[in-house]
């Protein structure tokens, strides 16, 4: 696989990118960092609502989230 050719990284947030206790290890953090300074776009899509799941785009820094089961999206700053 390239690695080089990847323009995009969507997650979800309850058991695939948060650990058991909601927390975002060091470790994914860093890859996540990492992965930002290369110009991968960012982008979570969960059943969470907004209020529960900016906390962890302010931590990330999304580029785009997709909430509550798609009826929400947030791009930037437009939703």
């Amino acid at each position: 696989m390239n690695f080089n050719s990847i323009k995009a990284i969507i997650t979800d947030l309850d058991r695939t990118l948060l650990c058991t206790d909601k927390s975002i290890s060091e470790h994914t953090n860093d890859v996540l960092k990492r992965c930002k300074e290369r110009g991968i776009k960012l982008m979570a899509a969960t059943a969470r609502p907004e209020r529960t799941a900016v906390p962890y785009s302010e931590i990330i820094g999304f580029d785009a989230m997709v909430l509550s089961n798609g009826a929400r999206v947030i791009c930037g700053t437009k939703k």
